[in-house]
């Protein structure tokens, strides 16, 4: 998984816009318009090609906008060897800690998984013979926070007779580096030497930018983490108080809580996905506090006054 320099020649050069989508990063021109310097090993695959499978990650750094947030899809330009297509990919976002990638992601899955489609558009380098491919995925809804930084890696599975060098270029000045290293053990050996991020710069890559294109929507998400972290009725001078508080959810998501006595409350949540009601003169006995919240999650959780 050594370094390798090529000049391309492009063949095809296709935008893919989609409507009320914002472009959060694009540093596919080096694809384009030639501005790339190196490939390195951003892959699964290459079982028969170097006699067993390996699997390395590459992550470059992004940030979401106040618009764009819910990621909808993702591009990579790679170089390989027979310009084989992959009909998979494994998209992973890790956050951002301390200036570099959380050693765990906070989304990964495999396009197929998804139930998504891969996209795939070749362009050559006639010299050398080297062949190379856009892979493309749309249809995503992964759910971010605004104006945070994030770190992507699109490694695509290149099949067992091929292997993809993700394009790069070290001529950037960034406040965060492109980072390597060995993917999981068991989805194949490791190609670097080390399972920690390093940065380019401290292996000999450079400070630098990967062939990487990101769209985003604005929207709110579930998280899956939704629920009612509270529901406490106490009693007070004006009767019972019943505090219902929620937590887990998206920030910026609204939400409805109906409590037994029929009153219902509405709110939104805070930067940390946390939301709270109170319910005043509430009556004796048990009840059940019903949360809703607009991306579509439910919970509930019961409660006695005295």
């Amino acid at each position: 998984m050594k370094r390798i320099l090529y000049t391309f020649v492009i063949i095809v050069m296709t935008f893919h816009l989609f409507a009320n989508a914002e472009t959060i990063l694009d540093q596919m021109e080096m694809v384009y318009e030639l501005k790339y310097d190196a490939g390195y090993g951003n892959t699964i695959g290459g079982d028969v090609f170097f006699g067993q499978r390996y699997a390395v990650q590459m992550c470059d750094d992004f940030r979401t906008t106040s618009t764009g947030y819910v990621v909808t899809e993702v591009q990579v330009g790679n170089a390989n060897f027979f310009g084989t297509h992959p009909t998979d990919v494994r998209i992973s976002i890790f956050a951002e800690e301390e200036g570099q990638p959380s050693e765990d992601p906070i989304f990964t899955a495999r396009a197929s998984e998804l139930g998504l489609q891969v996209a795939n558009e070749d362009f050559v380098e006639d010299i050398f013979g080297i062949y190379g491919v856009i892979s493309v995925v749309s249809g995503l809804n992964v759910c971010l926070e605004p104006e945070r930084a994030y770190f992507l890696d699109v490694q695509v599975y290149s099949g067992p007779d091929d292997w993809s060098y993700t394009l790069y270029d070290d001529d950037q000045l960034h406040e965060a580096e492109t980072f390597f290293r060995d993917g999981p053990s068991d989805e194949g050996a490791g190609g670097y030497g080390w399972t920690d991020w390093r940065a380019g710069g401290e292996v000999g890559a450079g400070v630098g930018d990967s062939a990487y294109r990101i769209e985003a929507t604005s929207g709110i998400c579930c998280t899956g983490g939704e629920r009612i972290a509270k529901a406490r009725c106490r009693a007070s001078n004006n009767g019972n108080k019943l505090t219902v508080r929620l937590a887990g959810g998206f920030p910026g998501d609204t939400f409805t809580v109906d409590v037994s006595s029929g009153e219902s409350k509405s709110g939104t949540l805070d930067a940390k996905g946390k939301g709270r009601v109170r319910f005043k003169r509430q009556p004796s006995g048990e009840g059940t506090a019903s949360a809703t919240w607009s991306c579509g999650a439910s919970a509930e959780a019961a409660y006695t006054c005295l």
